[in-house]
């Protein structure tokens, strides 16, 4: 048995549609997530991401 998986790297990932496909697929909020743990810790940015991420939950 040969099992192939697709792999994207996350950064290539576009965050408006993975805000989008969070509604419905848990795996966006997995990697909204996670790209927010990757920011720098001094970006103001990095504070809105998380904020949006909890309130799609």
């Amino acid at each position: 048995m040969r099992l192939r998986f697709r792999v994207q790297a996350l950064p290539d990932w576009d965050e408006d549609e993975l805000i989008r496909r969070a509604e419905i697929n848990p795996f966006a909020v997995v990697a909204l997530a996670q790209l927010a743990a990757h920011r720098r810790v001094g970006d103001p940015e990095r504070k809105v991401r998380k904020g949006e991420i909890i309130a799609v939950l």
